[in-house]
Formats: C-alpha cells, sequence, structure tokens
C-alpha cells in the first residue's frame, strides 16, 4: 500500500474542512457559523482549522473561491474551443446566465447564503470578475484576429459586454421574479454580438 504524504494528507483535511464549512453554511448561516462549529463537526481542535485557514474570513473566502471555480469550469471550456468568436461569444454569455440562474432556481437559499458569503469575500469576487474579463477579452481579441468583431479597445469592449449582459447573470438579477424571457435574453445577446461586429 502506498503511503500518503504529509502534503496529501493536508490537502484531504483540506478539503474536508472546506467540505463541512459549505455543509454548516446551510444549517447556520454565514453570520453564524463558527470555526469551532466547523472543527467540532469533523472531530478536531479549532486550532487544527486555523492551521490552514488563519480567520473565519479566510475560511469563508475560500469558500466562495471553490463556488466561483466552479462557475468558471464550463466557461474555460467554451474558451478553449476552436469555434469562431462569435458563437463562442453567444455559447460563453449563455453558459454564465445558465449556471446562475439554474443553481438560484434549484437551491434559492443556498444561492442566497453564498451571495452573503461573497459580500465578505471582496478579493475572491474581485478575482472572479477578472477572470471573466480576461475571458471575454479573449474572445473579443479572437474575433478581432478573424475579421469578425471591430472594436479598437478589447479591454473596453469586454466590461461593456459584462455590463450590457448583467441581468442575465449577476447574482442580483438572477433572483428576480421579471427575470428576462428565453427570447428576450437571445434578443440582448444578439444586440451584444451585432454591436461589436460594427464598431469601430
Amino acid at each position: 500500500m502506498a503511503k500518503i504524504s504529509e502534503g496529501e494528507a493536508d490537502l484531504d483535511l483540506k478539503e474536508r474542512i472546506l467540505q463541512t464549512t459549505e455543509k454548516l453554511l446551510r444549517r447556520f448561516g454565514a453570520s453564524k457559523l463558527s470555526v469551532v462549529d466547523v472543527a467540532r463537526e469533523i472531530g478536531m481542535s479549532h486550532g487544527n482549522v486555523y492551521r490552514f485557514f488563519g480567520s473565519k474570513s479566510v475560511l469563508l473566502g475560500a469558500v466562495a473561491e471553490r463556488w466561483l471555480c466552479k462557475v468558471m469550469a464550463p466557461l474555460t471550456v467554451i474558451i478553449e474551443s476552436d469555434k469562431p468568436a462569435d458563437v463562442k461569444l453567444t455559447e460563453w454569455i449563455n453558459q454564465l446566465r445558465a449556471t446562475k440562474r439554474q443553481r438560484h432556481l434549484e437551491d434559492p437559499e443556498v444561492f442566497k447564503l453564498y451571495g452573503e458569503i461573497a459580500e465578505q469575500a471582496r478579493d475572491e469576487v474581485t478575482r472572479h470578475i477578472d477572470h471573466l474579463l480576461d475571458q471575454v477579452q479573449t474572445i473579443i481579441e479572437e474575433g478581432k484576429a478573424q475579421g469578425i468583431f471591430h472594436v479598437s479597445d478589447s479591454r473596453l469592449a469586454a466590461k461593456v459586454v459584462l455590463s450590457a449582459t448583467s441581468r442575465l447573470h449577476h447574482p442580483a438579477f438572477v433572483t428576480s421574479p421579471d427575470y428576462p424571457t428565453e427570447t428576450e435574453a437571445q434578443y440582448l445577446i444578439e444586440m451584444v454580438i451585432k454591436a461589436l461586429k460594427s464598431a469601430e
């Protein structure tokens, strides 16, 4: 039997801490959950939790980053495809909105909970937004190279794309009872794509 290294054991324990935190967040909520609760649930001292996460805010930040990484995974698959930029960007926006909207519809309480965590994990959220911008900018630059998009500032265009489509994917909007219909969503995305194609 292969011996588990100390590093591997630490990774396993860190993963257990994160999984346990996610489970207890459902029970206590972000404001009432304590590091002691997490440690007790696992059967260890809270000092052992602090060995990996220096404070409750750091722990919640790690949980938020874990969730945001799951959001990014299918978007990265689209980024790495060989499809034309206009098709790729359409799929990317649709994937982002589907992920956020589906998570809200499947488990609205947990979605709201992660919103509360995100409010406390501003650094992680900022990195997430920057990552989204990086991906959109990459698609736009591909589109320029393909002769599909015509914009002078790819980064600015990426920011405008995210802003223009925010009602489709921003957590503050995906929970709205008047969330855009499928027809409205596709019409908005088509308008954004057309704007990128016609911009000078």
